[in-house]
């Protein structure tokens, strides 16, 4: 997979799952043991993701991110976003690495506004 296709892997992943609510696409690109490092939490595996997801959305059903900015090089793609329900807004960077296809772990930096 090339630097230019993990781009576009992960700006379609964080739209459609955060702005459409589309569980699915975790089984897509997230593999089965994958570690997210959360603003000092860690949510282990596509499962606790989609969990995680779901809460969100359901406390902040008008979300809608856009993704500002990407930078990648090897296995590694670095994505600056901004996401918003109406009443606040926040801004944050996500660093993801990939194992092949598959996004392995992720590192999470958002502040809300």
């Amino acid at each position: 997979m090339s630097v230019e296709e993990r781009k576009a892997v992960v700006r379609w992943a964080l739209e459609v799952l955060w702005n459409a609510g589309t569980l699915e696409v975790v089984d897509e690109i997230l593999a089965e043991g994958v570690v997210v490092h959360d603003r000092g939490a860690t949510i282990e595996g596509a499962e606790a993701v989609k969990r995680t997801v779901a809460a969100a959305r359901a406390a902040h059903p008008g979300l809608e991110l856009t993704v500002e900015e990407q930078l990648a090089e090897g296995d590694l793609v670095a994505t600056r976003w901004t996401a918003s329900d109406g009443d606040a807004m926040a801004t944050g960077l996500e660093l993801a690495r990939f194992d092949g296809a598959r996004v392995v772990e992720v590192w999470e930096s958002w502040h809300v506004l």
